[in-house]
């Protein structure tokens, strides 16, 4: 059989004619589409919302939107909780993919080499990584919970490494750190197996 983009429409001449419609014209309109897809329910709100943070457009508001400039943002910028949040973000994103890329590299360094049981043990290292996230979410606030959570149980009467139960998720000062931790361990594997592959 004669591949598609040599089919001509004369078997007698020796020119090829224009390529019958095949696999790949198709495969580039359905990109096309799925192109224009993806830029209509993803960019053009992205744009919309850019265009509004300009006015004082208010959720379900009936007056008129008003331009205003740049005052959303220099307002944005004055106010401390959101210097606090962008403060946050930084260093959870700093420190989680820190951690994971170290205990990733690790971790994949050591599956790689020849041991009995490896096959198991790749297969078992992505057990955090496959639990959905509003499960993992839930298993880690109950264990990190001030009264019954099994953290403060191991921490507290089976090692006696602290005097008191922590509520990590309530105090300041825990409870990034423990988010931190949350998302290494989800994370690690994942990390791990692109540093393996």
């Amino acid at each position: 059989a004669t591949p598609y983009f040599c089919r001509v429409q004369d078997p007698a001449r020796f020119d090829l004619a224009e390529p019958v419609p095949g696999p790949t014209t198709e495969r580039l309109a359905r990109q096309a589409r799925d192109l224009g897809v993806v830029l209509i329910v993803a960019l053009y709100p992205l744009i919309q919302t850019f265009r509004l943070s300009f006015t004082n457009t208010r959720l379900a508001s009936a007056r008129e939107p008003r331009f205003v400039g740049m005052d959303n943002y220099t307002s944005l910028l004055g106010e401390e909780a959101f210097r606090n949040t962008i403060w946050h973000t930084v260093v959870f994103t700093v420190a989680s993919v820190t951690l994971e890329t170290l205990l990733g590299l690790a971790i994949a360094l050591i599956i790689h080499s020849n041991f009995r049981g490896r096959g198991a043990v790749r297969t078992s290292m992505l057990v955090p990584w496959a639990i959905p996230t509003v499960v993992s979410a839930s298993m880690w606030q109950w264990m990190y919970n001030d009264v019954f959570g099994v953290i403060n149980d191991l921490l507290v009467y089976r090692l006696h490494i602290l005097d008191q139960k922590v509520a990590w998720l309530a105090n300041p000062a825990t409870a990034l750190p423990a988010i931190i931790a949350v998302d290494v361990w989800k994370t690690t594997p994942f990390m791990a197996l692109l540093l393996l592959a």
